[in-house]
């Protein structure tokens, strides 16, 4: 497996090595995977990061999000990652799994969109505006 990524070690479930594959078939930049942050002071690890687009990527599976209390902490955690400054995008396994080449034009789009603000401009190079964590 460390052949996919050599941070695979750091994955956290079989999804996770499923969605690292799909990056490298679509020869999509690799992700860190599983780092930790801390937006809002509080620590995160989003399952994949791509630091200098400012993109997060969720992997959910219905195993660990489909319950009550899952919802509201993903919902919290999104909204703490998001006024950090990162765009947050979440996949499932179905898309994984039966759609991997929608999946990763779409991840391949979110990459190359422009840095946005928290007010919704364009973050040019010289900007101060940096995400927590990076």
């Amino acid at each position: 497996m460390d052949e996919i990524h050599p941070l695979t070690k750091r994955t956290r479930s079989g999804m996770e090595i499923l969605f690292l594959r799909m990056c490298k078939r679509a020869e999509l930049p690799q992700p860190e995977v599983n780092v930790t942050l801390y937006p809002g002071g509080r620590r995160t690890m989003p399952d994949f990061l791509w630091r200098d687009a400012g993109l997060i990527v969720e992997a959910d599976s219905r195993r660990f999000h489909d319950t009550d209390s899952a919802f509201q902490s993903d919902r919290e955690r999104e909204q703490r990652l998001q006024l950090a400054g990162w765009r947050v995008s979440r996949c499932t396994w179905e898309q994984i799994e039966r759609e991997p080449r929608r999946l990763a034009e779409t991840i391949r789009g979110l990459l190359t969109q422009p840095k946005q603000s928290p007010m919704g401009r364009n973050v040019d190079s010289g900007s101060t505006f940096r995400p927590i964590g990076s």
